[in-house]
């Protein structure tokens, strides 16, 4: 696991501070649960982040082995054509990852848009 999941919760000092503030009537309960739904949108944009960072760490792997398939391939055909497939496939797959998280972050922002 790359990060803790007690990583994501609030610390015990945040939570106090926030009760404190809307006791004293510093900070409405209507900007603690606003504040806490960016919290939430954070903690998902950094799961998406290190996500797409895997993804991105895969894909240079994958060219890599299949280029290095490719250079010593030595005239065998099947070696030759398997390293051109993982180039392939990488590449395709991708554009189709990047082309998802495109379309995912247009609707959502259609939709944010719309409220």
């Amino acid at each position: 696991m790359l990060f803790p999941l007690g990583a994501l919760k609030a610390s015990p000092i945040e939570d106090g501070l926030n009760l404190s503030a809307t006791t004293s009537g510093l900070v409405t309960e209507e900007q603690t649960q606003s504040e806490a739904d960016l919290l939430v949108a954070e903690k998902i944009g950094t799961i998406i982040k290190v996500f797409l960072s895997i993804i991105g760490i895969i894909f240079l792997m994958l060219i890599i082995f299949g280029g290095t398939l490719w250079m010593t391939a030595g005239g065998d055909q099947t070696q030759l054509t398997k390293g051109k497939n993982y180039i392939i496939y990488a590449a395709i797959g991708l554009v189709m990852i990047a082309g998802s998280y495109a379309v995912t972050d247009f609707v959502i922002r259609a939709f944010i848009d719309q409220f």
